[in-house]
């Protein structure tokens, strides 16, 4: 495990050492991530903090149910290769007039504003070939109906074989027609492949837990009791937890510490080797802290 105390952690240390009135509070919540960049003491966040709960699930992707898929393509329920729950849904490309590949449904009224949209998308070696190579290969939308939505494309080199997690929020989508971002009510995934007689089989293409996250999902407090203190040794422990049902899915290799200022300062952070988090999985992520 790599440690990386951060300014900001330096300010509040100062702040709350020196000051009668200290303007800084202590930090109490962390965060879990997937770093992609070695931690400096400038950072004031995680790279890509990963939810621990979710603010909406739009689809669990449990059942085929109230899925659509265009033109002959299916859907089928994978019962074997899922992320959460008990399975998730193969989109299987049947038809040869079309390089699209896509299915839609209608969910409850959600509030797309200032949220981020999570799913987990599969991809086996034999559809990452086919792939369409230079443009969008993987299409998801949310919005409105179809000619209304909020649409975010990854190309080819933007993937790979095997599970892959998407995000991405109404900035970073391209906005088509004029969908409500109060009440959005449709949504799609889908993908393209090089040639319209390329086909797929189940298992090529999955898509698992489709869900929104608002600013408090990232954020869990300290286990009750701590940070505790051994004076003898001038050391402090910190313990965080993830519960069974927390954060599942993702590939977690940090956590950071945050206080709760207005704007929250990350104090510290810290990195290890990447441990993907199952539903059967719990995670105790404990820290000391050791003054010299």
């Amino acid at each position: 495990m790599t440690n990386t105390f951060t300014n900001n952690g330096r300010n509040i240390l100062l702040n709350r050492l020196y000051l009668d009135a200290p303007t800084y509070t202590a930090p109490s919540k962390f965060k879990v991530g997937i770093e992609s960049v070695t931690p400096t003491v400038n950072d004031n966040d995680l790279t890509r903090a990963v939810p621990i709960l979710p603010s909406n699930v739009m689809d669990t992707c449990e059942s085929i149910s109230g899925w659509f898929p265009n033109l002959t393509n299916t859907n089928t329920l994978n019962t074997t290769s899922y992320k959460t729950g008990t399975g998730a849904i193969n989109l299987v490309k049947n038809d040869i007039t079309s390089v699209d590949c896509n299915s839609l449904r209608g969910i409850t009224a959600v509030d797309f504003t200032a949220k981020t949209y999570y799913g987990f998308f599969y991809l086996s070696t034999s559809i990452y070939a086919i792939l369409e190579p230079t443009t969008a290969a993987v299409e998801i939308r949310i919005g409105i109906d179809s000619s209304n939505y909020y649409q975010f494309t990854r190309t080819k080199a933007q993937l790979s074989a095997g599970w892959n997690t998407i995000s991405f929020t109404s900035s970073t989508a391209v906005t088509v027609g004029t969908p409500t971002i109060t009440a959005c009510t449709y949504l799609s995934v889908g993908y393209y492949t090089s040639t319209i007689t390329d086909i797929t089989i189940d298992g090529d293409f999955i898509y698992d837990n489709l869900v929104l996250a608002n600013a408090a999902s990232y954020t869990k407090i300290f286990v009750s009791g701590y940070p505790s203190f051994n004076l003898a040794t001038n050391e402090a422990t910190i313990r965080c937890y993830l519960s069974s049902v927390e954060a599942i899915g993702y590939l977690i290799d940090s956590f950071g510490l945050f206080n709760t200022d207005i704007a929250p300062l990350m104090s510290e952070t810290d990195t290890f080797g990447g441990e993907s988090k199952s539903q059967k999985d719990e995670f105790a992520l404990i820290k000391v802290v050791r003054v010299l």
